[in-house]
């Protein structure tokens, strides 16, 4: 073993005692690099006893023994003994995984094909499987943005709660009555009403009064029992929506 110089005299950067990673600076050795540099002797956590260039500890190059590095290339071969693990027959979210449809560079791109509890198959990189990111075919996303939806305006059965509660004109109306539409060719209104992703024609008038009666109708015959519903089911949507349109009026 080298001699140590456990107190160097002279030295302006005295590292004895000092921790770098898992190596605690012992004392100085009684050498030097070819360049005349400081080597410092170490004790690493796992016991050995390691000789180190003062820079490399500075540095950061070197943190332990080289156990750190012998741990690292453990922990990778495990890692690559899990991507070749067959994922047939498992199960990551509402996937099914079917069979490997594709292999890809050492085993990290393989693509596995996948059933969705919806029933539609999908190919899937196994990282996506494997990391959590997909979890479906895409009908959890959509459903997750129809749930936003149904939160923010009431959005059901292609229904806008918030829209057919709304007493606000659409830009392009020129009556002052929803639903309501002059034809400047006849001179006639026109009125019609959207429910449930349709839209309903209620029949031309020759008066503003006729349409707009008809228009009326139209609400209470679609829209009132679909409100009623929609206040019953979901009661506090409802009237956090209808919260918002006091607070706009």
């Amino acid at each position: 073993m080298n001699e140590i110089i456990k107190h160097p005299q002279n030295c302006k950067n005295d590292l004895t005692g000092k921790k770098f990673g898992r190596l605690t600076v012992f004392g100085m050795a009684n050498e030097k690099t070819k360049d005349y540099k400081r080597i410092w002797q170490c004790v690493c956590e796992c016991g050995n006893i390691v000789n180190v260039r003062e820079r490399s500890l500075l540095i950061g190059d070197t943190r332990s023994c080289g156990c750190l590095h012998r741990e690292a290339l453990h922990k990778a071969a495990e890692k690559k003994v899990v991507h070749n693990q067959d994922l047939t027959g498992r199960r990551f979210g509402r996937l099914t995984v079917l069979r490997k449809a594709s292999t890809g560079e050492r085993g990290y791109r393989d693509k596995w094909e996948c059933k969705c509890d919806c029933d539609k198959i999908k190919v899937i990189a196994r990282q996506g499987l494997e990391k959590g990111r997909v979890l479906s075919c895409g009908c959890l996303k959509n459903e997750k943005a129809s749930m936003r939806a149904v939160e923010t305006f009431g959005l059901v059965n292609d229904t806008n709660v918030t829209i057919i509660m709304s007493k606000k004109m659409p830009k392009n109306n020129t009556t002052g009555a929803k639903g309501v539409y002059l034809n400047k060719k006849t001179g006639k209104y026109r009125a019609g009403i959207g429910f449930k992703g349709k839209w309903y024609s209620l029949g031309t008038s020759g008066t503003f009064d006729e349409a707009k009666a008809a228009r009326e109708a139209g609400e209470e015959k679609l829209h009132g029992p679909f409100l009623e519903w929609y206040k019953e089911t979901y009661p506090e949507r409802f009237a956090k929506i209808a919260k918002g349109k006091r607070e706009k009026v």
